[in-house]
Parts: structure tokens; sequence; C-alpha cells
């Protein structure tokens, strides 16, 4: 299996769609309850470079490498429980919206896929 990461710089797109949904409201930052500037991202990226399920393994890799910089860098730690409020932890660690913006479209492409994955 040809490795989704490789085959399509996916770091440079949710870059791109960061930036792009940045131009289109300039106030558009991570969060989990309304999100729709992010969700239309996500959705845009899945639909035009055609990701599927299997690209998902990839993605959570990914994600791991970005909390480790977000760690390392910033001192933002994440957990895995669901009342963990990511937005205002990085606002107070004082991460940049570009990077609060690209964590939020990569998480929502890792709901996503994996919402596909488990309806199919």
């Amino acid at each position: 299996m040809v490795n989704a990461m490789k085959k399509i710089n996916l770091q440079d797109i949710i870059s791109a769609a960061a930036q792009t949904a940045m131009v289109y409201n300039p106030t558009v930052d991570y969060d989990a309850d309304t999100h729709s500037e992010i969700q239309q991202s996500a959705q845009a990226i899945i639909a035009e470079f055609k990701l599927l399920e299997s690209a998902l393994n990839d993605l959570l890799v990914y994600r791991e490498k970005v909390e480790l910089h977000l760690r390392k860098r910033y001192g933002v730690k994440f957990t895995q429980s669901p009342s963990d409020n990511i937005e205002q932890k990085m606002k107070r660690k004082r991460v940049p919206q570009k990077m609060r913006v690209e964590h939020g479209i990569l998480d929502v492409l890792i709901g996503e896929l994996y919402v596909k994955a488990h309806t199919a």
C-alpha cells in the first residue's frame, strides 16, 4: 500500500486549507463545537484528493507528530479526555492561529474519515 502522506503532501494541503479559511474568516480558530469553516475545508480536502479510510492511519501518525511539536515548542499537553478544551489550551500557550486552525482541520479530517470507515 502506498503511504498516503507521501503520495500527496498532506501537510502542505492542510496548511493551504488553513490559510484559505483564515482569508475568508480572519477570526477562524480551532473550535470543536462550531467549526464550519474548518469542517468545510476538511470535506473539500477529502473530496478533492479522494482520501479513503486507508489514509486514516497516516493521519493519526501525522497528528502525533504535530502534537509532539506543539508540546515541545509551546508546552501544550494533549489528553484523550472528551472534556479537554484544546482551543483554550492552545490560546493560553500562545500557539499561532494558523497552527491552531491546521490542528483543527487535521482533527476534523480524522473524524470524517473515521465516521466514513465505520458507517460503510
